[in-house]
């Protein structure tokens, strides 16, 4: 991303483990907790919107993509670690 590496790992710390993360450029419009409310809030502690919660299911991705595509900042962003926000050292095993 084009974001500058400092200030990428300083905003992701804020945010669940993945590939998707809000970065500090959130006006707190509340768009991302309207479309993506399973893994956007609003924390009010920092003024921000965080991703709380990594995407578990193609519908939280698709809900999550489109927060990310819509946002008027740009703040929301994938790094692309893994299928729904799990890096992979993190994915849980199957049952």
């Amino acid at each position: 991303s084009g974001i500058p590496e400092h200030k990428r790992l300083s905003t992701r710390a804020r945010n669940a483990p993945g590939k998707y993360y809000v970065d500090g450029n959130s006006l707190i419009c509340g768009l991302c907790p309207k479309l993506a409310p399973k893994n956007c809030r609003v924390n009010e502690a920092n003024w921000s919107c965080e991703v709380f919660k990594q995407p578990e299911s193609p519908e939280e991705d698709s809900q999550l993509r489109d927060a990310m595509d819509m946002s008027c900042v740009q703040c929301i962003h994938d790094d692309g670690d893994d299928e729904w926000g799990q890096p992979p050292h993190e994915t849980p095993p199957k049952p």
